[in-house]
């Protein structure tokens, strides 16, 4: 096993002979003697549940001490490969988040199971209430796998998880606490040609304040139910302000004034970027303005692309885990070729957005812009990536040099 031919060997008849107990032995002695990543990659690692156990905890503990990115794909690979290797990642993963310092394993959970939903489907969403513990409150359960399900809110489900968590005994936050649940009401609440009913608007407001900024320590042992009737441990001290704040930035965004009427708001829309909530319904409201068709024709672009760049620049200073956000919506501003612009008009419009990237690279986000400049550099106008190249040394300082 010390030879990769023979390891590939192996491997091979492993996928074949997958009940076969001399090729799980040879299997385990390769995880053993340092071979852990290769074994992680091998698609029947699931079928044998020694290895797959030893090879998750290693995998984990690398994790632990690396950034969640590396090796994430090897493990979504590891853990996704069937339901049952599914449920007992999820439940190894969601012990260990309750642990001190463990929330980053409860941000991995939810990576595996949009990954696991997106080639399973909805089974995973029953899966992920049973180990989460979301089946223990029925009426939660039903709203929340409801909306879920058809990928839209409803103001029925919307005022029922109001009543629940408006109460004096709420289900555990973490319920609505998940990416796709945000997902589902940042679009509703902040895309202007969608239509909330006034009556229901607070209820919609209420759920993504509760969910974004309510401190909820009540605790659960795995694989138990929680007790409904605790109602220590959930601090709701920030509640107030930020449903303020959500809906002060939601009206402005609904509306969605055009140049001087948009000024005049910037400075509300500026005081409330401190609430990373409202940040992510500006940047969703922000991207639908920026991919509108008509954005370069109505005038829209030379009244509100400096405000929306403004805000951006705002968001990137204050907020570095929303990066990758903006500079998604950076690039697909700069991928664009609305046909109304000539091709000087369009190199200006990039040279604008390419300074943003620079300002992105000021507040450490690095990598990943130069990642994105080495795939535009063979396809893009060379004066674009000259002018980038330019602006980015000008950032350079002591101790460094250009």
């Amino acid at each position: 096993i010390s030879k990769p031919d023979w390891r590939t060997l192996i491997y091979t008849l492993s996928e074949e002979h997958k009940n076969c107990l001399l090729l799980d032995f040879a299997i385990r002695r390769i995880s053993e003697t340092g071979h852990q990543k290769e074994v992680a990659a091998l698609p029947s690692v699931s079928s044998h549940l020694n290895v797959f156990a030893s090879v998750l905890g290693e995998t984990i503990g690398a994790l632990r001490r690396e950034t969640l990115s590396k090796g994430l794909e090897d493990l979504r690979k590891m853990c996704n490969g069937d339901q049952h290797t599914y449920i007992y990642s999820q439940m190894l993963l969601r012990a260990l988040s309750c642990q001190e310092n463990g929330a980053h394993l409860r941000r991995l959970c939810q990576e595996l199971s949009s990954d696991a939903l997106a080639a399973q489907g909805d089974i995973i969403r029953h899966i992920d209430a049973l180990v989460s513990g979301l089946s223990s409150f029925s009426d939660t359960a039903t709203s929340l796998l409801s909306m879920l399900s058809a990928n839209a809110t409803n103001p029925s489900d919307v005022s029922k998880l109001h009543a629940q968590y408006s109460g004096p005994t709420p289900p555990p936050v973490e319920f609505i606490r998940q990416p796709d649940v945000f997902r589902l009401f940042i679009r509703d609440l902040f895309n202007p040609a969608k239509n909330i009913n006034p009556t229901f608007l607070e209820k919609y407001v209420y759920i993504v304040a509760y969910a974004s900024c309510v401190d909820d320590s009540r605790e659960r042992k795995i694989g138990t139910p929680y007790e409904t009737d605790q109602t220590n441990g959930v601090n709701r001290r920030d509640l107030n302000e930020t449903i303020h704040a959500l809906a002060t930035v939601q009206a402005i965004c609904k509306f969605n004034s055009r140049g001087f009427q948009l000024k005049s708001h910037l400075a509300d829309l500026k005081n409330y970027i401190r609430f990373p909530v409202c940040t992510m319904g500006m940047l969703y409201w922000i991207e639908l303005n920026i991919m509108d068709k008509e954005y370069y024709t109505t005038g829209s672009y030379t009244a509100c692309n400096p405000i929306y760049l403004e805000i951006l620049q705002d968001i990137t200073e204050q907020h570095p885990l929303q990066h990758p956000l903006v500079a998604d919506i950076l690039a697909k501003a700069f991928e664009l070729e609305p046909p109304e612009l000539d091709s000087l008009a369009l190199v200006e419009v990039r040279r604008t957005y390419l300074e943003y990237f620079v300002h992105l690279m000021r507040h450490h986000y690095v990598l990943p812009v130069l990642e994105r400049m080495h795939e535009w550099a063979e396809r893009q106008d060379q004066s674009l990536i000259r002018f980038f190249i330019t602006k980015l040394l000008g950032l350079i300082e002591p101790p460094f040099s250009p």
